[in-house]
């Protein structure tokens, strides 16, 4: 018994040690809390956009809405739409075209298109030359 009450007492000491807060602030360094009023909750932050891509399903020009795969997007007035870099409208979507862009996920679980890029996407140059261009190269080139 006279062993059990020091092992007792220092285990209380060691969980009031490790139970105690770290974060105590320095003295005169005052320490402010975010209230509800001056800074956004998690839930009301601004939305991401989230990403989609691929090939047109069905067009629907009087609900403003089209399909990709299995979701069905809603363009609205602020959706931007662009066709080979220009402005486009809903009426220039075609079925089994190539899409890509963003949308918005809606409270109702509507899915609301932020950005519409219709057309496949456009391949840009390489700097660098193929194995078979290089050989076309110096095919073409004159020998001294």
């Amino acid at each position: 018994m006279k062993i059990k009450l020091p092992i007792t007492a220092a285990l209380c000491v060691a969980a009031f040690i490790i139970g105690s807060p770290f974060g105590v602030s320095a003295k005169g360094k005052k320490t402010t809390m975010a209230t509800p009023e001056g800074s956004a909750s998690p839930a009301m932050a601004k939305p991401h956009a989230i990403p989609f891509r691929g090939k047109v399903m069905s067009v629907d020009g009087s609900t403003k809405t089209f399909m990709v795969g299995k979701r069905t997007f809603t363009v609205t007035a602020q959706t931007q739409i662009t066709k080979d870099g220009a402005a486009a409208t809903i009426s220039d979507l075609m079925t089994d075209e190539k899409v890509s862009g963003s949308y918005y996920k809606k409270d109702g679980g509507t899915l609301e298109a932020k950005t519409v890029k219709i057309g496949a996407k456009m391949e840009t140059p390489s700097k660098a030359m193929t194995g078979a261009e290089k050989d076309k190269a110096a095919a073409t080139k004159p020998t001294p």
